[in-house]
């Protein structure tokens, strides 16, 4: 049993007090208190113990976060993590057969086409123009992820072109793999840690100095979690504003982006890694942008909502959580918002129009 694992963890959430619950994205929005991580503790403790079972009411609870972090911010007991006790409740969720329908796509994708979505491996870099072929000598490689090939193409367009402009001999490789990171949000252990071997076998193989992603989901796989998953990657692994921050990028242009903007922290990239300053500076150079702040940042950030599947499993819910922190940026009077995640530029753009904003992942502003 998964939430065997993370016994103390869901009982100091059970009987705490509940400070989390002023800014669960979730809870916020939903307004149940069965949402709070204090509510989804009680409910997972009781199974503990044994005194209730997962009801369907209790997996719905367990598919109402959005992995965010922002309860680990604010914990009082600096020891839980709700988001991590709802991953080991929804491990035990899929392997009892009562995943939502929607989840539960997402495996058989998984399983079949190594990716989220429904498209062959052979055909998942197909919307990337450009894309580099890996050939001898490449010293640093692109991952490029599922969900920046399938909706944020331009993305990776963007960041190939920057890494190639700093002369890094830049490749792609054909062989990647989903990342399993949301995978194992979902509750698929198995599944992303198969896709983890992948793709660790594959980099092996290339003989390269650092992998670079703009997704901030892969970027927390690659580097951390493939070694929680017993399949450690050997190799440097950057967010690429992490590493254009390393680099000491330097425009090699002088075109003005006379435009003002505010830049939003995704929750992977801020909370959970701690990257806040990086593209703040790589922003701040750039001639003529002025860059403003939502009052809800760094480690507050709000959620773009697209996080721990709640996409697809509650998306209306999750459009209420994209529209708090649309209306945020438009409050800091910013004509743009910038990110850098493709889930959150897709989940922002979707809904952009009704806030008149503009919304860009970083690469593209930089590029």
């Amino acid at each position: 049993m998964h939430l065997k694992e993370r016994e103390r963890e869901i009982w100091a959430c059970a009987f705490c007090n509940s400070m989390c619950r002023h800014v669960c994205t979730v809870a916020m929005s939903a307004k149940l208190e069965s949402t709070q991580p204090k509510g989804k503790g009680m409910i997972e403790y009781s199974i503990l113990k044994g005194e209730s079972e997962f009801s369907e009411s209790a997996v719905e609870r367990m598919y109402m976060c959005v992995d965010c972090g922002r309860c680990r911010v604010w914990c009082i007991t600096g020891i839980s993590d709700c988001s991590r006790n709802v991953q080991a409740g929804r491990a035990d969720v899929v392997e009892l057969g009562k995943a939502p329908k929607p989840i539960l796509k997402w495996g058989d994708n998984a399983l079949m086409y190594k990716s989220l979505y429904e498209v062959p491996v052979e055909e998942r870099f197909r919307k990337v123009k450009g894309l580099l072929e890996l050939e001898g000598g490449a010293d640093t490689l692109y991952f490029v992820g599922c969900t920046t090939a399938q909706h944020q193409p331009e993305i990776a367009e963007a960041a190939l072109k920057i890494l190639k402009s700093i002369g890094d001999k830049v490749a792609v490789a054909k062989g990647e793999v989903c990342c399993g990171y949301p995978l194992w949000v979902a509750g698929f252990t198995e599944t992303a840690k198969q896709l983890a071997e992948e793709n660790v076998e594959t980099l092996k193989s290339l003989n390269l100095k650092r992998l670079v992603t703009s997704c901030p989901e892969c970027y927390l796989a690659l580097k951390e979690h493939y070694r929680e998953w017993g399949v450690p990657l050997d190799l440097e692994v950057f967010h690429i504003a992490e590493y254009l921050d390393k680099r000491e990028f330097k425009l090699k242009s002088s075109k003005k982006l006379s435009m003002s903007v505010v830049y939003h922290d995704p929750c992977h990239l801020g909370r959970r890694a701690g990257v806040y300053d990086e593209p703040r500076r790589l922003l701040a150079a750039i001639p003529g942008l002025k860059l403003g702040e939502i009052h809800w940042n760094r480690e507050n950030s709000l959620c773009c909502g697209g996080g721990g599947g709640l996409q697809v499993t509650y998306p209306e819910l999750s459009k209420t959580i994209c529209n708090k922190a649309l209306a945020a940026a438009r409050e800091a009077g910013a004509e743009a918002l910038v990110t850098a995640c493709p889930f959150c530029k897709q989940m922002f753009l979707e809904r952009a129009r009704d806030f008149n904003l503009k919304v860009y992942d970083i690469s593209e502003l930089l590029a």
